[in-house]
């Protein structure tokens, strides 16, 4: 859209503005497409752990106990619990995620190890 934008801008007021707005979207595409490579990466993570956690009846229990001890223990205020409670799946969910991918890749690279050696 960006290179559209500077291709097709024409001359006056509403023409300068479609060529600095393409230019703008010309030079913010590489640092966009970081944050979504970065943004990306978390999410799958997250949704790696929280397939793990709503699979294995122990995980999904534990954050359970895990999210009312901690909106237990914080403060009277009402949007700290309700944040917490919504945080600390969160997490944890991101942390097994992180480990069982952490897991996965030693794996692979222990059979890759292995089959090399023969």
């Amino acid at each position: 859209m960006g290179l559209y934008l500077l291709t097709k801008s024409k001359l006056g007021m509403i023409g300068k503005f479609n060529h600095k707005l393409g230019l703008a979207l010309v030079n913010s595409a590489p640092y966009l497409m970081k944050i979504i490579t970065v943004v990306g990466i978390v999410v799958m993570f997250l949704v790696g752990g929280g397939i793990l956690s709503d699979s294995i009846h122990f995980f999904n229990e534990y954050i359970i106990h895990l999210s009312q001890i901690i909106s237990s223990t914080t403060p009277s205020t009402v949007w700290l619990a309700k944040l917490s409670e919504q945080l600390v799946p969160l997490i944890f969910k991101g942390i097994l995620g992180l480990l069982a991918g952490g897991f996965i890749l030693i794996f692979i690279w222990l059979i890759k190890r292995a089959k090399h050696s023969f």
